[in-house]
């Protein structure tokens, strides 16, 4: 059966031509599609998978004498999240939370309101790890975005970064020397942190801000801090990596966090279905096209079919034959396809933005399935037209 299916797609090549041709494009239009699309979603969805996935954690400040850690001057100083008074947790909980799947990364932070120098000057000190952290730079402060001076070198930094507009206000630049709680402390960078969970007018490491705090209130804080800094694995499971963070931490935690990453999901999600439904569609088309293109090939073979058929083949002989020869018309049309989609993804040049076409071989395989399948849907309704016709009828008209 596959020799004359071959026979009769050399025979009529005119036809096999234009069907293989249908496939061709279908089969190198999606494949470079959703190539340049994987490219575009590798290239920008990382920014969106990354938008608005930082959040912070804390609890709220205890009342009363209870409390196992209070600020001596407790109407003027204090720690908080924002602006909401807050106790300080052990550490301990920093590795809970960065085993959690939904979890990208944690550190801990001490922010603390004090009041400084004679003239009692009110600002607010962020203590964090001097090391770079995925959590730090998205919640809190990197060294990209340090204007003048450098950023933490880590080890028992010293130096203190201050923010632009408090630098201003109180007129101090890189090399300056701020006084701490009567400890002098130098200045080694100015920045420019913009919108984040944790903002401060001093920024120091958290071994510095401990050594800071510690005369200025009651009960031990080694080891502690106030704020959990966190970084969600991606847009799509940030609600879930704030509902595992308040399990670990308990049901007093609260959250603040900003709701941008739900766009920024969304937006994720209709990329990639939006090359998806193109894909399908071009797949559709030349379904219809194929399937035409059969009951054609069904129309001018009346006399050949007729002739088969009084010969002794059976329905199903007829039917197994135009859907083989359809689906061997697919399947050139998927080699060739997928040969010139591979050679154009591998000519053309990344971008200098970072966006390449990729390729992807997975894709090879479900396109060889969808496209089998579309030959053989296209071959069974010109098959069953074919298989039900008179043959004595045929002879005799055709």
């Amino acid at each position: 059966m596959l020799e004359y299916a071959i026979r009769e797609l050399v025979r009529r090549y005119r036809r096999t031509l234009i069907t293989v041709s249908g496939y061709l494009i279908a089969v190198a239009f999606s494949c470079l599609l959703l190539s340049a699309v994987k490219g575009a979603e590798e290239a920008s969805g990382a920014i969106l998978k990354s938008t608005g996935t930082h959040f912070i954690a804390f609890i709220p400040a205890c009342t009363g004498d209870s409390c196992p850690v209070s600020a001596l001057d407790a109407e003027h100083e204090g720690f908080i999240a924002g602006t909401t008074p807050a106790r300080t947790v052990n550490n301990s909980l920093v590795d809970g939370i960065k085993a959690l799947p939904s979890v990208a990364d944690a550190a801990p932070c001490y922010v603390y309101r004090m009041r400084n120098g004679p003239a009692g000057e009110t600002l607010t000190i962020a203590g964090i790890l001097p090391g770079e952290s995925r959590a730090t730079a998205t919640n809190c402060c990197s060294a990209s975005e340090i204007v003048e001076g450098r950023f933490f070198s880590g080890g028992n930094e010293r130096g203190v970064i201050l923010a632009h507009s408090y630098a201003e206000t109180a007129s101090l630049s890189v090399g300056d020397t701020l006084t701490l709680g009567g400890t002098p402390h130098t200045v080694v960078g100015i920045i420019e942190a913009g919108i984040k969970p944790v903002k401060a007018d001093v920024y120091m490491s958290i071994a510095e801000a401990e050594s800071l705090i510690r005369p200025r209130v009651r009960g031990e804080i080694a080891d502690s801090s106030n704020v959990l800094m966190i970084e969600s694995a991606g847009s799509h499971t940030h609600k879930e990596a704030m509902s595992d963070v308040r399990r670990v931490m308990g049901a007093e935690a609260l959250l603040s966090s900003y709701n941008c990453y739900k766009p920024a999901a969304m937006a994720d999600i209709i990329n990639r279905n939006g090359a998806d439904a193109a894909a399908l569609l071009v797949y559709l088309c030349i379904l219809v096209f194929s399937l035409q293109s059969e009951l054609h090939s069904v129309t001018e073979r009346k006399h050949d079919i007729g002739i088969v058929s009084s010969i002794g083949w059976s329905r199903g002989d007829i039917v197994s034959q135009i859907v083989l020869e359809s689906a061997l018309k697919a399947f050139a049309g998927w080699a060739i396809g997928s040969l010139i989609a591979t050679a154009i993804i591998l000519l053309v040049p990344a971008t200098p933005d970072g966006w390449s076409l990729r390729l992807l071989p997975q894709l090879y395989f479900y396109s060889l399935l969808l496209t089998l399948v579309s030959g053989v849907v296209a071959g069974i309704v010109p098959g069953l037209v074919a298989a039900n016709r008179k043959p004595a009828e045929d002879l005799r008209k055709y």
